[in-house]
């Protein structure tokens, strides 16, 4: 029984140590969190904030992660900074003591690595999140693109940078992730970038690979006379992606399909997204008053399954009859 004892608290302590290295090991930029990035971003499960510290020393972002629970009725800080930044607080607002908050909320330490060119109102990043108690951060893609946070999103890649105000070209797939999340997200393990002509979609089908990727490497597929090159390899969020095996550089399933019409391009013609946004910009400020007010709501009570209705029971018969049937209460 010692020896498990002892077992569990080397376990223990090794786990602790490996994560408070990790933490201070942890590399950030000198701009933590990149301005079109700043803010509070909502959908209908969630919101997400990212500020930077105001600490003229060490710049370091603050994420938080709020959970809407129970049909948007209860919102769970599920994952919070370790200090306020809208007003530098050193202290974070006292937490619900209940059964669907933790007592503490996850704390995430992260930083962030641009994979595309930054404008005020777009770019794209690789964000870095270190969960406890793993020591290796993970890595999830993002990109914003005016009020609109996506993770399945795209980056052009044209030798023709006069074409940069259309849609037509290459697009290479960069977003795997599920989610922001509190916890770990899950990838996904295949992608698919597209290649954009006058009238035609190629749908390029990636898969994931562990290899070293050569960046100049090409592959090509034709289109009858036509012949195309893509890249033979993607990076997304530090994993490798590929479209066709070994040595080959001739891709053989290519899906065709009508050119797209519905799309949201980035301004600087860098980003596109083909589906809808991960999470929207919102006008929310302070997002722990937006908590407290929004748990200050009462649900109203749920209708009766047998709703009342107005019926008359004709009082004035039932007292008639009462008078031939002295015994009727008795009945």
């Amino acid at each position: 029984m010692i020896k498990v004892r002892y077992a569990l608290f080397c376990l223990t302590l090794a786990a602790f140590t490996a994560m408070v290295s990790a933490q201070e090991n942890f590399p950030a930029p000198s701009d933590a969190v990149p301005l079109p990035l700043r803010g509070v971003w909502q959908n209908d499960a969630r919101l997400v904030s990212f500020f930077a510290e105001a600490n003229p020393e060490q710049s370091r972002a603050l994420t938080g992660i709020v959970l809407k629970q129970f049909y948007g009725w209860y919102y769970d800080r599920a994952a919070e900074p370790p200090a306020l930044a809208s007003d530098g607080a050193d202290e974070l607002p006292p937490r619900d003591k209940n059964d669907t908050t933790a007592r503490h909320g996850e704390i995430l330490i992260t930083a962030f690595d641009e994979t595309s060119p930054i404008t005020d109102e777009s770019g794209s990043w690789t964000m870095r999140v270190l969960y406890p108690p793993y020591s290796e951060p993970e890595k999830i893609a993002l990109a914003v693109i005016r009020n609109n946070l996506f993770l399945d999103f795209y980056i052009r890649y044209d030798e023709n940078p006069g074409s940069l105000g259309s849609v037509e070209g290459f697009w290479r797939a960069a977003g795997t992730a599920s989610g922001i999340t509190a916890s770990r997200p899950y990838y996904a393990q295949t992608v698919e970038s597209l290649f954009i002509t006058a009238d035609s979609t190629f749908r390029i089908r990636y898969w994931q690979v562990d290899l070293e990727p050569d960046p100049s490497a090409r592959a090509y597929f034709s289109d009858g006379a036509v012949e195309y090159a893509v890249d033979k390899y993607l990076i997304i969020g530090g994993k490798t992606f590929t479209c066709v095996q070994g040595r080959g550089t001739r891709i053989r399933r290519i899906t065709k399909s009508p050119a797209v019409r519905d799309y949201e391009l980035s301004a600087d013609g860098t980003l596109c997204a083909f589906t809808a946004p991960y999470l929207s910009r919102s006008q929310i400020t302070d997002i722990y008053a937006a908590v407290n007010e929004a748990n200050a709501r009462k649900r109203p009570p749920a209708p009766p399954i047998f709703p009342p209705k107005n019926l008359d029971f004709h009082y004035d018969v039932i007292k008639e009859l009462r008078k031939y049937t002295p015994n009727w209460e008795q009945r």
